[in-house]
């Protein structure tokens, strides 16, 4: 800027020796650009609307199932064969020895044979607890735990095939384990890209003013 002054201040100088034409051409030049120079110095501020990006964290609310064990009891019943076969009858008859280890057990017993005879169920001491005569027979009796025998006997001939079953049966409780969905809800936070516009403040010449092209994109 100083040179530029310099320069000016020597052109004026040099101005005494043109003729008028000349002289008013010379100003009029120099006029317009000091007023050239001056237009485009930055000297002022002017408020510009810009967009501008920025993040918003955003939290949503979502379903999501669960399986929830649920645990129940219930009673079952069970079985368990102790005895189920045909054999050849002999004097001695059909002896079967057994353990009831359930408590609230039922036996149930059935038999088949050609000819008569009978069924005998003892305890551990020996004592007939049942007894159930013929040649054929079913029945169910409750038992406590303990030690049995049974027999089955015929009494008028032997050879021939019989047929026995002796089948144990209780009731037991029992866990089961059953599942069921169950509904919960979680927040999730996301960033959001967004848009807003805001003002700033941009240095501006008298020529960005004039035409308007202070707050254009560069």
């Amino acid at each position: 800027m100083r040179e530029l002054g310099y320069n000016i201040i020597r052109a004026i100088l040099q101005l005494g020796h043109l003729p008028f034409w000349q002289l008013t051409g010379v100003v009029f030049g120099l006029a317009a650009v000091i007023v050239c120079v001056i237009f485009s110095i930055p000297f002022m501020e002017v408020p510009c609307q810009e967009e501008e990006v920025y993040y918003e964290t955003v939290t949503e609310t979502e379903p999501y199932t669960e399986q929830v064990p649920v645990v129940s009891t219930e009673m079952v019943s069970r079985s368990r064969v102790i005895f189920d076969e045909v054999r050849l009858m002999v004097p001695s008859g059909i002896q079967v020895s057994f353990t009831i280890d359930k408590p609230g057990a039922t036996l149930d017993v059935e038999f088949d044979n050609p000819f008569p005879g009978g069924f005998y169920l003892y305890s551990a001491s020996s004592h007939i607890i049942h007894e159930q005569l013929g040649n054929s027979g079913a029945f169910e009796i409750s038992l406590p735990p303990g030690d049995y025998r049974c027999k089955f006997v015929e009494s008028s001939q032997w050879g021939e095939e019989a047929y026995l079953s002796l089948v144990m049966k209780w009731t037991e409780e029992v866990e089961t384990t059953s599942y069921r969905e169950v509904e919960h809800y979680r927040d999730i936070t996301t960033q959001v890209e967004k848009v807003r516009t805001v003002t700033v403040m941009k240095e501006a010449t008298m020529w960005q003013r004039i035409f308007g092209t202070t707050c254009k994109s560069e």
